[in-house]
């Protein structure tokens, strides 16, 4: 992702549209926004395909509550960032599939209460 978004500020600055010294920031701009859009999207797709449009968003409303937060979690690379976002929707979602409901709610709790709610 860095790569890309680099080569994306390396075109802006090459053309004109951003001033060299905001090269740096512009990349970093452009790697955070990419990075966010491309993890909800995956989550959307996942989510239609698995038929969990309710869990979907629900999970949203967390997820963007988690990212407003100051201190969070941060992934070293997009790859991992991916990964983790994608197995905490998936992971609750398949619970859900197969244990009753009542486990998964103190299931949740715990893992709220884990996170420091």
């Amino acid at each position: 992702m860095e790569k890309i978004t680099e080569a994306l500020s390396r075109l802006l600055v090459d053309k004109g549209y951003i001033e060299s010294k905001d090269f740096y920031r512009i990349s970093f701009a452009l790697e955070v926004v990419f990075s966010n859009v491309i993890s909800f999207l995956v989550v959307v797709i996942l989510g239609i395909l698995f038929n969990a449009v309710i869990e979907l968003i629900g999970f949203i409303i967390v997820f963007i509550g988690f990212r407003l937060m100051n201190d969070r979690y941060h992934a070293k690379t997009f790859w991992r960032c991916l990964w983790m976002t994608t197995a905490t929707f998936l992971g609750p979602v398949s619970l859900s599939r197969i244990l009753p409901m009542a486990y998964v709610v103190h299931f949740v709790s715990l893992a709220l209460l884990f996170n420091g709610w």
